[in-house]
Formats: structure tokens, C-alpha cells, sequence
């Protein structure tokens, strides 16, 4: 399985999440992590699974993150395998919003098919650091996210 991990960061966290996720998913073959703004479209060509993922920004996905799939050519993510994640405070999703979320609406809406609920991860304060154990929980969820892509590939 060939994927592909972009991830927009502020304090460094949501990397540190992806990298912990890329680890998990290379035990199913090549993965490549990319910060946001190193993540071009022909990057896109031949993954099997997109794993994105930011900080959680005034209750929804950063500015950035947001504007960089909404530029992503309409038909580029029809029928490709997604899998959303977020950092945030570890209160209440309705409380504290969540990127993963809406980063799941607006991929959805450009034909990406999820594998998976979307998933948040915790940080303790505004600039980190991540609460104990999130790393090896990103790296469970990886596989939980292939098992998942695994029961819905016929």
C-alpha cells in the first residue's frame, strides 16, 4: 500500500502525530510524510491511502490546510481512500471543534472516501506538549485505519 501523510503544524505536535501514524502505516508498505506546504499533486499520483491532518483553528482546520485541499484539482481525490486527524485540547469535540472534521467535510465533497471516523489527538497546552501515550495511540490508529481500508477493499 503506497500512502501519502501531509499534516499542517503551528508548535510542531501535529508533526510529530503524523510521523507516529507514518511509522504504524509502514508495516503496509511505502509511506511518505510531507509538512503541507512540501505537498504538490503529483505527489498524489498512485497512493492508495491520504492520511491529512492540522491543528484544530477556531474550531475548524487551519486556514492553510483548508485552502490547500480546496486547491487540489476537483477530481484528484474521486475514490482515493482518506483518513482525517487533528491536535486539540482535550475537552469536549464540541467545545473545542475539530479539524479532522472538517477536513473530512470538504474532502468528502471532492469525492475522497473515508476509511475511517475522523480522530483528534491531545495536547496539554496551546503549544504542546502532546498528553502522554498520544504517540503510540497515533501509531495504533494507523493500523486500525489499514484494517479498516482492508474490509472495504473487495
Amino acid at each position: 500500500m503506497n500512502t501519502l501523510v501531509v499534516y499542517d503544524t503551528r508548535f510542531g505536535d501535529t508533526a510529530t502525530i503524523a510521523c507516529a501514524i507514518a511509522n504504524g502505516l509502514r508495516v503496509y508498505g511505502p509511506v511518505r510524510v510531507l509538512a503541507m506546504d512540501e505537498a504538490t499533486v503529483p505527489q498524489l499520483n498512485g497512493i492508495d491511502l491520504l492520511v491529512l491532518g492540522c491543528p484544530v483553528h477556531n474550531h475548524a482546520a487551519t486556514p492553510a490546510m483548508q485552502a490547500w485541499v480546496e486547491r487540489l484539482p476537483p477530481d484528484i481525490l474521486e475514490r482515493v481512500p482518506v483518513a482525517t486527524f487533528d491536535t486539540r485540547y482535550h475537552i469536549a469535540r464540541w467545545l473545542a471543534g475539530s479539524a479532522a472534521q472538517a477536513l473530512a467535510q470538504t474532502v468528502a465533497e471532492r469525492g475522497g472516501v473515508f476509511v475511517t471516523a475522523p480522530e483528534s489527538f491531545f495536547v496539554t497546552a496551546r503549544e504542546g506538549p502532546l498528553e502522554s501515550g498520544e504517540l503510540d495511540r497515533a501509531y495504533r490508529w494507523a493500523d486500525q485505519v489499514c484494517r479498516a481500508l482492508d474490509e472495504r477493499t473487495p
